[in-house]
């Protein structure tokens, strides 16, 4: 088994002049994954760290709802562990 390094860098061989001509492109690219960082770290803090802000008190879901969930998630398992 060769591992991921060969395969990096046979693609970084055909990226890295793209990113050297467009350096725009790049800084897009390096301000888009720092905007995603913020806005994933806000939903983590809101979500878990954060006050409760609605109305009515949380319940579960009623059967309709939950046991498609729960049937899709068990072809999942099966389907994931087939393959």
């Amino acid at each position: 088994m060769r591992g991921p390094l060969p395969d990096l860098r046979k693609n970084s061989k055909s990226v890295n002049p793209i990113l050297a001509t467009w350096p725009l492109l790049l800084g897009m690219g390096i301000l888009t994954a720092f905007m995603t960082a913020a806005y994933m770290w806000r939903a983590y803090r809101m979500s878990f760290h954060g006050e409760y802000r609605g109305h009515a008190h949380p319940h579960e879901s009623p059967k309709v709802m939950t046991v498609p969930l729960v049937i899709l998630a068990g072809f999942a398992c099966v389907i994931g562990f087939g393959t």
